[in-house]
Parts: C-alpha cells; sequence; structure tokens
C-alpha cells in the first residue's frame, strides 16, 4: 500500500522506521467498538505481526505487535495464508478483548513506537 506516514522505534533492541500503509483493516468488537488497524511496513516489506492504530484524537499512530495482545494469534498466524489473516485476526481479537477501552490499553502497554505522523515526500 502506500505509505502514510513513518515512525522510529523498536523490536528489541533493534532501532526500526515503521511505515505506516493506507491499507487498513476496520473490523468492530463484541461491545460494538469500531476499530481500525492500520498495516505496517519495515524496509519496504510489510509485517505480519505489526499493526498501527491512531489515538483518539487521530493525530499519532501507535505500532504494537498483534502477538503481544493476542498471543493465539502467534501459533495461529504463521500458517495461514494472507487473505486469511484480516479474517483470522478479527475473530481472535474479538474472542479475546470483548471491549475496545481493554483492547486499547493492552494496545499502549506493547507500543514499539508512537509518534505524530511525518508524512513521505
Amino acid at each position: 500500500g502506500v505509505p502514510v506516514s513513518t515512525l522510529i522505534g523498536a523490536i528489541g533492541k533493534t532501532p526500526n522506521e515503521f511505515v505506516v500503509q493506507h491499507d487498513l483493516h476496520i473490523f468492530e468488537l463484541r461491545d460494538g467498538s469500531s476499530h481500525r488497524h492500520y498495516f505496517v511496513a519495515i524496509r519496504g516489506e510489510r509485517q505480519r505481526w505489526l499493526r498501527a492504530v491512531t489515538d483518539s484524537r487521530g493525530t499519532h499512530f501507535a505500532i504494537f505487535d498483534l502477538r503481544e495482545v493476542c498471543p493465539q494469534l502467534a501459533l495461529d498466524l504463521p500458517h495461514s495464508h494472507e487473505r486469511d489473516v484480516p479474517g483470522l485476526v478479527k475473530f481472535s481479537l474479538r474472542m479475546v478483548w470483548a471491549y475496545g477501552a481493554d483492547l486499547n490499553e493492552s494496545i499502549a502497554r506493547h507500543c514499539l513506537a508512537y509518534g505524530a505522523p511525518v508524512p513521505l515526500h
């Protein structure tokens, strides 16, 4: 997808430039809250595990690892076809997180990078 912005952060001790892409996955949790997860790339490659969300004002992105907020995905995603990933992520997050506020708190605890979007030219 076309990049929206870039953020600098780290996975472990390795610094990375996270590129938030325009492509996103929209789904609802059991409480009816709507969630928008943007796909993330590193060095031009979309990362299967990484997603970005915006804060409540829509002014900052938080990058997180799906495996941290839903450990079952670490077991299921490696064996899934790419076209099945959005449905699997939606189903898994809905099973673990009934309430959007709880999912948002988990994302905040496991944030790999956070910052204002820097438009790419």
